[in-house]
């Protein structure tokens, strides 16, 4: 009786299997930021009902600077997050040194 032969693994496969773990890492930043990126975007929305309904325009304008600079931490925290991970990745991948941040999360 001949033993099956496993087939072999595709070029595709390769390569998803190589990049599965930062991809699957980013994925999980993605759904984050959007959620963030949903908020405020309701907010937004709020923020314009606000003055349609004639609430102070000064009133408003604070809470629209608030708004932005909600706007502005968010984006920086999500690039300083993907400079940091994909900073590790490579470093790992240069130095041989697997770390576990970015592997297993």
């Amino acid at each position: 009786m001949a033993a099956s032969a496993q087939p072999r693994p595709g070029f595709w496969s390769k390569i998803w299997h190589e990049k599965e773990p930062i991809v699957r890492t980013l994925i999980g930043d993605f759904a984050i930021f959007i959620i963030f990126l949903f908020l405020l975007t309701l907010v937004f929305l709020a923020l314009r009902a606000l003055g349609a309904l004639g609430y102070a325009p000064a009133r408003i304008t604070i809470l629209d600077r608030l708004h932005f600079y909600a706007y502005l931490a968010v984006y920086f925290m999500f690039l300083c997050d993907l400079i940091g991970k994909v900073a590790m990745y490579i470093y790992s991948n240069i130095f041989g040194k697997k770390i576990e941040a970015v592997r297993d999360r």
